[in-house]
């Protein structure tokens, strides 16, 4: 990338507009040092050789007494630093009695600059934005692709018949509905609804007419009996074993749910449908927006990444810890590393799976049966649920 449009990203970034905003930046970032003590911007002083000096930004480190002072010339230019910039780095040091002296720029150096400057022991350093080979083999912008695949079971019916008391059977009815429609499917039995459990049951009726249901040996909970026979169907089909849509479980004795208010609900069968659904989703996590710059030392020939603050925070930059520069071949990608075409990831669903009307990341597909066969069909995105009973 040119350097006068590393520029120009570097002012979008972190809002700098000219030489005076920049020296201020720079200050604020390394006032963010933990190990910084002092810093100061416009620092002047009387040299050793008794002509007054001026170093855009000091930078002072440690603990007393043991200080080491940081001397920063900030160019905010247009061209490359040449050598007269080093000669001026180098003078301040010296008569200042500074330890280290630095220079800031976005442009870069001239080739014979930097050799200058390592001679002299000027640090060099360029404030860019953050690239592809700062991140390694991933690059910046980490690319994930998921499939997901999984099924659910719906259409769920009951063959079944509601005992009330006389003149309650309406209320009764409504009560068994709401009940019946809204049941949980959760792996964990704390989540169950004991009020839905199966029990075994006698009947008896007195010389008088009067019928009366007796509760016997505990089942199963409903929700769970629906959920271990999904799970086995689910197995069957994505291990390629002998599966179907329709489900039936059929009960051989007398089995029932107990309500409160002396509700009883007979039941015979349970039929739903197994929805086969798979999806597909792709999204980036962009690492240059939480590492939008790099603080690259051309001397040490290292970076380190700035950090940027949350949006909601005045934007502050931090300096993380610094490492060599690499250069990425990606040739030389190592199997087990993510490169830049991203991460592919498939899930198989162990709970029933859900399809969100609000992702507008993912695809979903169902396993529908016509006249043609069987085949994966797209689902419709913005009433996910609307055609559920189609198989």
């Amino acid at each position: 990338m040119p350097m006068n449009q590393n520029k120009e990203i570097i002012s979008q970034i972190a809002g700098i507009e000219n030489w005076s905003e920049f020296e201020e930046f720079v200050k604020d970032l390394y006032a963010q040092n933990d190990g910084t003590i002092h810093v100061e911007r416009n620092y002047k002083a009387k040299g050793a050789s008794g002509r007054n000096r001026e170093v855009d930004v000091i930078v002072k480190f440690g603990f007393n007494p043991h200080i080491i002072a940081l001397g920063i010339e900030c160019k905010y230019w247009s061209q490359k630093v040449d050598g007269d910039i080093i000669d001026v780095a180098y003078a301040k040091k010296e008569d200042l009695k500074l330890d280290k002296y630095a220079v800031i720029t976005t442009v870069g150096f001239e080739a014979g600059a930097e050799l200058y400057a390592k001679s002299k022991g000027i640090d060099l350093f360029i404030i860019r934005p953050s690239e592809d080979d700062d991140f390694g083999y991933t690059g910046r912008i980490i690319k994930f692709k998921m499939y997901m695949q999984g099924s659910r079971p719906i259409c769920i019916k009951f063959n079944a018949s509601i005992i009330a008391e006389q003149g309650h059977e309406a209320d009764a009815s409504a009560y068994v509905q709401s009940k019946l429609s809204n049941i949980v499917l959760s792996e964990k039995d704390a989540d169950l609804d004991s009020t839905i459990n199966l029990y075994r049951y006698t009947v008896e009726t007195t010389p008088d007419g009067i019928t009366s249901y007796t509760r016997g040996n505990y089942v199963n909970n409903l929700a769970k009996l629906i959920l271990e026979t999904w799970r086995t169907q689910n197995s069957n089909f994505w291990n390629k074993q002998p599966s179907s849509f329709a489900q039936k479980i059929r009960f051989e004795k007398p089995t029932a749910i107990f309500f409160p208010n002396r509700i009883v609900v007979s039941v015979n069968e349970i039929d739903f449908t197994m929805q086969y659904i798979k999806s597909e989703s792709e999204f980036e996590i962009d690492r240059g927006r939480q590492y939008p710059m790099i603080l690259e030392n051309v001397i040490e020939n290292a970076v380190t990444p700035l950090s940027a603050s949350p949006p909601s925070t005045p934007a502050k930059f931090m300096m993380c810890e610094s490492s060599p520069k690499r250069e990425i071949n990606l040739a030389d990608k190592p199997d087990d590393a993510v490169g830049r075409d991203g991460v592919t990831i498939h899930i198989q669903c162990s709970a029933p799976m859900s399809i969100s009307d609000s992702d507008q990341t993912s695809i979903y597909y169902k396993l529908v049966s016509n006249e043609n066969g069987i085949a994966w069909a797209p689902i419709n995105a913005t009433n996910p649920n609307s055609d559920i009973g189609e198989t």
